[in-house]
């Protein structure tokens, strides 16, 4: 997986940054909180929605 970091201006892959323990991953299904295998769904999550809509509008996802 790749580490989205505020205070890194890189993108990193988590071997990369041993610094950080995982609270949260996510895809195109839902966010997953660390060690849980059941997505939140992401229409449940308004601040992950807006983004999903925002890259969907400038091309990024189909």
């Amino acid at each position: 997986p790749l580490v989205l970091d505020n205070l890194v201006a890189d993108i990193m892959p988590a071997s990369q940054r041993s610094d950080l323990t995982p609270a949260f991953s996510f895809n195109g299904q839902g966010i997953y909180v660390a060690g849980s295998s059941k997505a939140a769904p992401v229409d449940r999550i308004s601040r992950w929605r807006g983004l999903l809509s925002r890259m969907q509008q400038e091309g990024f996802m189909p």
